[in-house]
């Protein structure tokens, strides 16, 4: 088993503009620069290495709590901007900590519209990130928008018929579905998690890519849905 060193040493992170290198530089032993982008702090193209001068604050007020008090509302490039960031800004600690899964960070990002307090979200999708605790099931960017869903829309008693609710989100899903051609993180990434080459590989080619792109898609649809 490799150390955690080797495993991370090509994990970039989009803090530091400067490039720096955890170990051995992306020279191959052949003597040949790798073409993968593997240094740390490297901008990357797609929704990650898109963050800087997109809003991700809200610049509106719009109607009141229960309480009386006025709630900030984002607009939706403001709320997909902040998703991202949740999503891709990693921790001083890294790779101990982690940057927010793709649960966590939809579900932040939702919190004002859905009335829910730090003591529910993110906690609620600390589990349920990279198909449940790195087990490759349903895409967090999909659980995610069936837990605003429930929280929105979700029945308060066993006589309540269900049914609305899953039409609900069934059509999400379908649409995630139709968009990405799978709903599973295994077959969303091709990676297997649980393993240092796979979380490597992941974090160094997929994370601040294709599944950026998936959190901006849930957002997106999440905030429709719950217009209605």
């Amino acid at each position: 088993m490799p150390s955690s060193r080797r495993i991370w040493e090509r994990v970039p992170s989009r803090m530091s503009r400067k490039p720096t290198y955890l170990g051995r530089s992306p020279i191959l032993s052949s003597g040949k620069r790798s073409n993968t982008n593997t240094t740390l702090g490297h901008r990357p193209r797609g929704p990650c290495g898109e963050l800087d001068g997109r809003p991700t604050y809200p610049t509106r007020v719009e109607g009141q709590a229960s309480g009386g008090e006025e709630v900030s509302m984002a607009t939706t490039e403001e709320l997909q901007g902040r998703t991202v960031r949740y999503f891709c800004d990693r921790s001083k600690n890294f790779p101990i900590g982690r940057p927010y899964n793709c649960c966590e960070s939809v579900l932040l990002a939702l919190k004002d519209r859905l009335g829910a307090g730090s003591e529910i979200i993110p906690k609620v999708g600390t589990g349920i990130g990279a198909g449940v605790a790195l087990n490759g099931l349903l895409c967090g960017a999909v659980s995610s928008v069936a837990i605003a869903i429930g929280m929105k829309y979700g029945r308060t008693s066993p006589e309540e018929n269900p049914q609305p609710v899953w039409n609900i989100v069934d059509k999400y899903v379908a649409e995630f579905e139709d968009k990405f051609g799978y709903v599973n993180c295994r077959q969303l990434t091709g990676q297997d998690l649980k393993t240092g080459e796979g979380l490597r590989e992941y974090f160094t080619r997929i994370h601040d890519y294709a599944c950026a792109e998936r959190v901006e898609f849930a957002i997106g649809k999440a905030l429709e849905i719950l217009k209605g």
